[in-house]
């Protein structure tokens, strides 16, 4: 189907479980926790009718009309509500050189933001990527 679900995932990374829509913790609207690259299916469904939902759900999350891509200019700066909307970038040829910081602000720090991630698995994973 050309999802990447799957691929090149080192032995020991982080797996998860969570709901298809979840609440976000402020506002209480509803939001997709689903994505066409890390979503291998939907547990409780059988696999076809899995596939299916899964399916519908990204035709409309990745509609053309739902989808933003930034035109990189010098001295751009994008800022995103990391848990609300859905992000990737595209590939970066001919785009030059881009430089990336993640600034997560609120009142609790990432690692306390994200509990089923520990912070020794993902260095220990960063230093041994080759």
């Amino acid at each position: 189907d050309g999802r990447n679900v799957g691929l090149s995932v080192a032995e020991g990374m982080p797996r998860a479980e969570h709901p298809v829509v979840w609440r976000h913790p402020v506002s209480g609207e509803p939001g997709l926790m689903v994505n066409a690259n890390q979503t291998t299916r939907i547990v409780g469904l059988e696999d076809e009718e899995s596939r299916g939902l899964l399916e519908e759900l990204f035709s409309v999350m990745y509609a053309e009309d739902a989808v933003y891509e930034h035109s990189w200019q010098q001295g751009d700066v994008v800022v995103w509500h990391n848990l609300a909307v859905q992000h990737a970038r595209g590939g970066l040829e001919g785009n030059g050189r881009r430089t990336l910081r993640r600034v997560a602000l609120g009142e609790k720090g990432f690692w306390e933001q994200c509990p089923t991630l520990r912070y020794a698995d993902f260095k220990n994973q960063q230093n041994t990527a080759a």
